[in-house]
């Protein structure tokens, strides 16, 4: 079994401290032969905490619930905001907004990631800079929440933001870009907040405030060859990169 604890698992366990050792392989039924009377106790005792810190969690759950209910009646809508990222849930929302507070505390996203040690460490000397590790002097309880939260977006998010993680990961390890994505989806929380917007009109803006930045660095690029070469010139170097792009084969 790979989780001594999990559903299979327990029951499995229940089974043998019962003295039914059906449909089990000879190795377990060897094992449980040689568990003493003190054993099972400590076996039964182990699964019944189990069992009731299961119940007390989904109370726990329940009483989230009925607060963010509460909350949007009141007409807080961070936490009805910050569900539609994807790996938010409930419980994950509630931390976010206790550990943000109002989202006007940080002018800036990159203030708001460092508050949560999400930000890189910058070191400089004159005029080299460089950037270490993530800082560790932080909210550790928001930190950790973005990671995990970083860590389902990874698994079951947009296909963009899991592509981001496997190219990160491939370079650095899993670990830094998880750390990497948990900074991204912050930046897009901070603008969610700032603006009252779900995460998919926040990340499709931010897609698209990308790309006229993209487009308005070409032009000025094409305004600065014109007043280098000419208008004329400009035009057929263009022309002439553009057919050289159509007639390539791409390789196989």
């Amino acid at each position: 079994m790979s989780t001594t604890f999990g559903t299979r698992g327990r029951a499995v366990l229940i089974r043998a401290l019962k003295g039914d050792y059906k449909d089990l392989e000879e190795d377990q039924r060897c094992a449980f032969a040689s568990v003493s009377e003190v054993q099972c106790l400590m076996l039964a005792d182990l699964l019944a905490t189990i069992e009731g810190n299961e119940k007390r969690i989904e109370r726990y759950e329940a009483a989230i619930a009925t607060l963010v209910e509460r909350l949007e009646k009141k007409s807080d809508r961070d936490i009805s905001l910050l569900v539609t990222v994807p790996g938010v849930g409930l419980v994950s929302a509630a931390v976010l907004k206790a550990e943000f507070g109002t989202v006007e505390r940080f002018s800036t996203p990159e203030k708001l990631a460092s508050y949560a040690g999400l930000a890189p460490r910058l070191m400089q000397s004159g005029e080299k800079r460089a950037t270490g590790r993530i800082v560790r002097q932080s909210n550790s309880h928001l930190r950790t929440t973005m990671y995990l939260v970083a860590q389902s977006c990874a698994l079951h998010g947009p296909e963009k933001l899991r592509a981001f993680h496997q190219g990160v990961r491939g370079k650095k390890g899993y670990k830094v870009a998880t750390i990497a994505l948990a900074r991204k989806l912050l930046v897009v929380m901070w603008k969610m907040l700032k603006e009252q917007q779900t995460f998919e009109m926040a990340n499709r803006e931010g897609l698209t405030e990308r790309k006229r930045r993209v487009m308005r660095t070409n032009l000025r690029q094409l305004k600065m060859l014109e007043r280098r070469y000419g208008a004329e010139e400009t035009f057929m170097a263009i022309q002439e990169v553009m057919e050289r792009e159509k007639d390539r084969v791409p390789i196989q």
